[in-house]
Order: C-alpha cells, then structure tokens, then sequence
C-alpha cells in the first residue's frame, strides 16, 4: 500500500535528511485570521469563523497537526501559532488570444508560523495566490463562486509553501544549496528564504532569476532579501527589470521600490542609473525616489565601514 508524502516530509525525503528520524510535522496550537484583511476583501464574501475552519482544513490536508481543544502536542513537538490574512482580493481583465476578453478573480493567502524560542519570535511563512475566471460584473453570484474557487487554490499553495518553509528550516546550508538546483519550484523558494536569513551569497543568481517572476509578490520579495545581502551583481537586472515598458513590463509603485532598493544596494551601475532617474526621469514620482535614493547611497558612501 502506498502512502502520499507530504510537502515538508517530502523536501527532506529528497535530500536524505531524516532516514533515521521521522521528522516532526508542523504542530499548530492554535489558528488566527486577520479579520481587517477580510474586512478589505468584501468580494470574498467570508467571515472569520469560515476561514478559519478552511485553514484549518488546508494545513491539515498538507500534513501539518492543527491540535483540538485541549490536546496536548506530541512528545518532542513545538507548537506554533498561525495567523492568516488575505493580502489581496481583486478582480483584474483578462485579455484573450482571439481579442475578446473577460476577468479574472484573483486572491493571494498568506499564513504566517511563529513560535518563542531563545528570548526570540521565530517565525515562517507561505504565500499562495490563486486565480479563477470571472463572468461578468452583473453575474454577482457567479463573481462569488470565482473568488471562492480562487481563494481556495491560494489557500492550498500557501498550506504547502508554509509546510516546505517550516521543513527547510531544518537543513544543513549544503542541503539547501542542493534543493536550489534539485527542488521544485517551492521548495526552491523555501531554501532560498533560509540561506537568506543565514547570510549565504550563494543565493543571489536564485533571487535574481526570480525577478523575472510575473507576480509583483514574488519580484518584491526577491527584491527585499536582495537588498538584506547587498548583492550589489544584482544591479543590472533590477535596472532592467525598472526600464520594462507596461502592459508587459513593471507597475510604477514596483519601480519605486525597484529605486530605492538600488539605493540600498549600492555600487557604480545603480549609482549611474538614480544620478540619471534623479535628472531627467518624466515621472515626478521616480524622479524624487531616485534623488531619494542618491540621497541615501552617497550617505552610506560616506560612512566609514565599521559606522554603527
């Protein structure tokens, strides 16, 4: 009889991590909603009571332990605390291949794990954002069951990119360097997230390759642990990334984080483009973030190395 891995058991099966020592699953003490995401997400038509019974659900289906009232953890287990919100729930046109064109209902899940430990929260996470075509705006029943089916494919790959994050944390930096070349898309990102937080430049061509991501979440979370490494290589394919033209190319607000991340960074190629974004730019909005950022780069510049 076979039986189905779970994402965590099966990111740690895959690199021969835990042969001799059934890995602890994720064991949630206790699951909370943030009731004002909800409460900016009207289209999702859902109380706090229904999603969390659905989160609930969700992290049981991908193998974590959610404990019932009263119920002690297991010998060995730590208990975490989830905490889910909705980050976004929108409806956006769909453009089709024969020029007509429709909607797309679109919801990105979040849920957070954290846990006390050593004078310290520890926490880790997982995004999911699903997406479900959409009649149009006056089927409003049918734009309901559109944001649900979205919401519940957000919610799942959430439940799984939290478990792969939660598995990750217990590798070796050697495994998770080999996970960068060997997993799957989700546990690529659960590893590269971990060697982040230990300061391992060995990630930088992994964040970079996921700038060309097409979800904004993706590229602004790559561009933040960019920044957090000063990974001043980075540089040219942020600019790149900035000059895309819309509708295939970058919203402005990403381009202005985009700026100010090459202020952080540093260096001579995004030192040249914010002295040339700062000048000429005709958006008054990039303009002023990249003096902003020159700004900010000229200060670090002129700190000395050990400033505190």
């Amino acid at each position: 009889m076979s039986t189905r891995a779970t994402p965590g058991l099966a990111l740690l099966v895959l690199l021969g991590v835990g042969c001799h020592k059934k890995p602890q699953p994720l064991t949630v003490s206790a699951v909370t909603v943030a009731q004002e995401s909800l409460a900016a997400a009207p289209a999702l038509g859902m109380g706090a009571a229904q999603m969390k019974a659905a989160v609930v659900a969700a992290l049981n289906a991908h193998g974590a332990h959610v404990l019932r009232p009263g119920e002690e953890p297991r010998s060995g287990a730590v208990a975490q605390k989830v905490r889910a919100e909705v980050a976004s729930a929108q409806l956006a046109d769909l453009a089709y291949a024969d020029g007509g064109a429709g909607h797309l209902a679109r919801v990105e899940v979040v849920l957070e794990a954290s846990r006390r430990g050593a004078g310290e929260t520890r926490k880790v996470s997982g995004t999911g954002v699903g997406r479900a075509p959409a009649p149009p705006d006056t089927d409003l029943d049918g734009q309901g069951a559109a944001f649900a089916r979205a919401f519940a494919r957000g919610l799942g790959k959430a439940a799984a990119q939290l478990m792969n994050a939660t598995a990750a944390r217990a590798l070796s930096t050697p495994a998770l360097e080999k996970m960068l070349r060997t997993g799957s898309d989700g546990q690529r990102e659960a590893a590269a997230d971990v060697l982040v937080d230990r300061g391992v430049r060995a990630v930088i061509p992994a964040l970079i390759q996921e700038l060309q991501c097409p979800e904004d979440s993706v590229r602004l979370k790559a561009i933040g642990e960019l920044v957090e490494l000063k990974a001043k290589s980075a540089a040219p394919a942020l600019i790149e990334l900035a000059e895309r033209r819309r509708p295939m190319g970058v919203d402005p607000r990403l381009q202005v984080q985009i700026i100010y991340a090459l202020g952080s960074i540093g260096g001579r190629d995004a030192q040249a483009y914010l002295y040339t974004m700062a000048s000429g730019h005709p958006d008054p909005r990039i303009r002023q973030a990249a003096q902003e950022a020159t700004h900010q780069l000229e200060h670090d510049h002129a700190q000395p190395p050990h400033a505190p």
